[in-house]
């Protein structure tokens, strides 16, 4: 960056300077007369021509090799210096005119990001429903989203705990309809706001309930245990209407639940 001091006269448009310099960035860098609001123009050797004011820059998409710069106005002197670069440089504007809105930043807490963001705005989700043991029966701990509810739930993970009984494996599978009615909203992350339009509720249920739904093996906590499941390749979305279960494979056997999600 090369910078070049000018000095040109009160006269009428026309009155400039010349300069035998290669560049491809151009910034009116200070002016020292004192003038309400000068302006110069830049009219280059390979055909650009712009105007700039105090604290202003251009960047220009091809090279010149001779820059005339000329008293835009002409009403007063105007002295002050320009710089002229090859284009590899990034200065910013210093001249702000207009309307400037101030965003405040949160001091002493930082700013919540990312899922952060989401449990600040109320829309993050954890919650919690059980099934008892029953002879014969599976238990099934179902998440549904009720018809008409305007939202779509996304469920980022499961996990469950096994309250005894044997050993097996715990299954999930989406549904079309919802299986049972009522059941619990899902606590809002955010202290103090309401909770999910999504319901959770429990049943016993003897064998793989509904017709036409594929389970899938998700975890095996084993007896007394405790599994989990990130769905971390996106979660799975339950739109107004559909419900999704955790079914135990081994019958009268009881197990807690937990689901954690967003809705919107």
């Amino acid at each position: 960056m090369f910078y070049y001091p000018f000095s040109l006269t009160a006269a009428a448009p026309g009155n400039f300077t010349a300069f035998d310099a290669k560049g491809a960035f151009v910034r009116y860098d200070e002016e020292i007369t004192g003038s309400a609001s000068p302006k110069l123009r830049f009219v280059s050797n390979r055909g650009h021509d712009f105007i700039l004011k105090p604290g202003q820059a251009a960047k220009l998409s091809t090279p010149f090799d001779r820059l005339q710069v000329q008293n835009r106005d002409g009403s007063t002197v105007l002295t002050g210096t320009i710089a002229i670069g090859d284009g590899d440089e990034i200065i910013f504007d210093s001249n702000v005119v207009g309307s400037v809105i101030a965003t405040i930043a949160q001091t002493g807490i930082g700013a919540p990001v990312g899922d952060d963001l989401i449990s600040s705005q109320g829309k993050g989700y954890r919650g919690s429903f059980g099934v008892g043991a029953l002879a014969a029966n599976n238990g099934l701990v179902q998440l549904r989203n009720p018809a008409n509810s305007g939202k779509r739930f996304y469920l980022d993970r499961v996990s469950a705990f096994l309250n005894g009984g044997a050993a097996g494996g715990v299954f999930a599978g989406s549904f079309d309809t919802n299986l049972q009615a009522g059941g619990l909203g899902l606590s809002n992350k955010l202290t103090g706001a309401i909770n999910s339009v999504s319901r959770m509720t429990s049943f016993n249920n003897i064998g793989q309930p509904g017709t036409g739904v594929d389970f899938v093996d998700l975890f095996e906590p084993g007896v007394n245990g405790y599994g989990q499941y990130d769905f971390i390749k996106g979660p799975i979305i339950l739109d107004p209407g559909q419900a999704w279960d955790l079914f135990y494979s081994i019958v009268n056997v009881g197990f807690d639940a937990m689901f954690e999600g967003r809705e919107y």
